[in-house]
């Protein structure tokens, strides 16, 4: 009787654990746990384990296989439990300039780098260990829905979670209104000035080059 199956496997949380063993020459197959998780088909080759709560606190469970026929034969399986990958929490109200990148807190449980995909878009996002998205928005604001994300553990969870970037429009002043041509051999004083915008709250005015004069006023 001899069996077949990998030394070690690994989990996230408490999903179950896929197990397959290659079993030959046997007559009865059986697998046990120094854990407190169950089996789905404790009696078969192939099979799935979902860990306890004690098996998640520890991080780790050995699950053995045996099988009787000719021989007995017996094999332990070392399970690793990762942590679950999980949204902790995301920013839902974001700002960015219109055609630029958008930055977007998001913090989730598992290992980083994070693989992020949203609703409707075919690209895939990576969120670093500064708990960043940044995402590329055109000139209106939108809403965008996480729908998947995995980690380096290679955990996985489906998601459903909305935000929106609010783009705001950068409004530019009038050209200054105002004479064009001084003559070298005066010193005058001229008035310019633009026609107000109430999208701006204040102005500010530049000479170029700084030596040319004095800007008086605001």
């Amino acid at each position: 009787t001899t069996i077949d199956a990998e030394d070690e496997i690994s989990s996230c949380g408490n999903a179950p654990a896929t197990l397959s063993a290659v079993v030959e020459n046997a007559e009865t197959i059986l697998w046990t746990t120094d854990g407190d998780g169950t089996f789905a088909d404790a009696t078969a080759a192939e099979t799935s384990y979902t860990p306890g709560s004690q098996d998640i606190a520890n991080g780790e469970a050995t699950l053995t296989i045996t099988a009787d026929g000719c021989s007995l034969a017996t094999k332990d399986i070392k399970l690793v439990i990762r942590e679950a990958l999980t949204l902790i929490n995301i920013q839902t109200e974001n700002s960015a300039c219109p055609n630029s990148i958008a930055e977007i807190p998001v913090e989730f449980s598992g290992s980083a780098p994070f693989i992020v995909k949203i609703e409707g878009d075919d690209n895939e996002y990576q969120v670093l260990e500064d708990n960043i998205l940044y995402l590329e928005v055109s000139n209106e604001s939108a809403s965008y829905t996480l729908t998947e994300v995995s980690d380096a553990n290679a955990c996985y969870t489906t998601l459903n979670n909305t935000f929106n970037v609010n783009v705001i429009n950068v409004a530019i002043p009038e050209k200054p209104i105002g004479s064009t041509i001084i003559a070298k051999d005066e010193t005058p004083s001229n008035v310019y000035y633009t026609n107000a915008n109430e999208t701006f709250t204040s102005y500010e005015w530049l000479l170029e080059p700084a030596e040319a004069g004095t800007i008086n006023g605001n």
